[in-house]
C-alpha cells in the first residue's frame, strides 16, 4: 500500500532464492499480488520523508511477455515473477 497505493488482494509466492549463490548471502522472495490497477497508479510513489522514488507502469500481460522475450527485462526478480505469472496464469484466472 505505501509503494503503490494499492490494496493487495491474495498474494501468492513466485519463489525464494539467492541472488548469487556464493558471493553473497541475500535471500530474495518475490510475490505476485491480485490487485485492480486503476490508470491512477502509473507514475511516482513512495514516501518524500524516506525519500523513495519508486516508478510504477502498468503493462499488460502481452508487453510484458514481449519485454522478456527482446531481452528488455534484465532484473532478475521480475524475470523470475514474469516466467512463474506466465506458467500460472490461466489457474489464477479461474479462481478469479
Amino acid at each position: 500500500m505505501e509503494e503503490a497505493g494499492l490494496e493487495i488482494g491474495t498474494l501468492h509466492r513466485a519463489g525464494s532464492y539467492y541472488s548469487s549463490p556464493g558471493t553473497n548471502t541475500e535471500y530474495l522472495t518475490s510475490y505476485i499480488g491480485i490487485a485492480d490497477l486503476p490508470e491512477s497508479v502509473a507514475g511516482i510513489g513512495g514516501l518524500e520523508s524516506e525519500a523513495e522514488d519508486i516508478r510504477s507502469m502498468v503493462v499488460s500481460f502481452e508487453q510484458l511477455m514481449g519485454a522478456v522475450e527482446s531481452g528488455e527485462v534484465e532484473n532478475g526478480p521480475l524475470l523470475i515473477s514474469a516466467m512463474w505469472l506466465a506458467a500460472n496464469r490461466e489457474r489464477l484466472r479461474r479462481k478469479e
